[in-house]
């Protein structure tokens, strides 16, 4: 029996309004044809559901095209993480997005 996937999401709790993405990757055949899109619209929508009001993630600089994807969808920069509870410490980039909209 033969398992396909394409993507993987994870969300985590930062606090009762912030939930941390801390993981959506799109398998390498899977990519350029917008499941990223529509994975991190569903995100949006199931965080909204959820309750939360913004969210958290953390890149690196070399996931450029992540970050791209990020800055598209209006995730921000902040200038240091929120929390290194989660221990990434090969992240250097931190974003969050307001999901206060309907963007």
């Amino acid at each position: 029996m033969k398992v396909s996937w394409l993507a993987v999401v994870a969300l985590h709790l930062v606090s009762d309004k912030i939930a941390e993405l801390q993981k959506l990757y799109v398998t390498k055949n899977s990519r350029g044809k917008g499941y990223s899109s529509r994975l991190i619209k569903r995100i949006f929508q199931e965080a909204r559901l959820a309750g939360y009001e913004q969210l958290y993630l953390e890149t690196s600089t070399k996931l450029a095209t992540a970050v791209s994807i990020y800055q598209h969808y209006s995730f921000t920069a902040l200038q240091e993480p929120l929390s290194n509870a989660a221990g990434h410490p090969a992240m250097n980039i931190w974003m969050i997005k307001s999901l206060l909209s309907d963007e």
